[in-house]
Parts: C-alpha cells; structure tokens; sequence
C-alpha cells in the first residue's frame, strides 16, 4: 500500500505526467486483488484487468487531466457500469452515460 500512496503522490505533484499513471495503475491493480482476495465472498465484481476502486479512481483522475486511451477508459467505463445501479436509479444511469460521452470526446474532439 505504501507503494501506491507513493505513486498517488507523485500523480499529485505532476498530474500532467503520463508516464506516472500506467505504474500508479499496475499497483492499484494488484491492490484491488489483494483487496478483494479478502473479501472474496462479500464481493459481486470481478477483479480482472478492469481493476476494482482504486485503479479506477486512478483511471479517472488521469482521463481528467489528459486524453485516455482505450486501455484506460474501457476498463473505467466497464468498472463504472458494474458498479452503479442503472436500472433503479436515474442519476448513476447518466453518469455512466456522462463518463461515455466523455470517453467519446477523448477518441474524437482531442
């Protein structure tokens, strides 16, 4: 965990730095798994390449500051469409429909 707090600082000092974001990722990756190892049986999402909260927190703040390629928005969109309740609640519905319309723009407005 120090490792990605370290990783998560570096990103903070120079978040326009796109080289930081794919290790700061890898890290948060295998701290979703290491998480999720642990509370396997309460869990409902796969930990896979898409990551769990921290990788996709990290997904996030980088599509924030700078274009995304595919590697990093379809897993932040897949985690953020796992994770809300699109059919109950209208707000996570648009705010999935929002993080697509801003993948969108990545790929053809940037």
């Amino acid at each position: 965990m120090d490792a990605v707090s370290e990783s998560l600082e570096r990103i903070g000092d120079a978040p326009y730095d796109i080289k930081i974001y794919p290790t700061c990722i890898k890290l948060c990756l295998e701290q979703d798994r290491l998480s999720s190892q642990d509370v396997e049986e309460e869990t409902t999402i796969s930990i896979d390449d898409t990551g769990g909260p921290l990788a996709a927190e990290v997904r996030d703040m980088m599509v924030s500051v700078v274009s995304g390629t595919s590697d990093v928005w379809l897993p932040l969109l897949r985690y953020k469409a796992s994770t809300l309740d699109l059919l109950n609640n209208e707000e996570d519905a648009k705010a999935l429909l929002d993080l697509f319309h801003a993948a969108q723009n990545d790929y053809f407005c940037k």
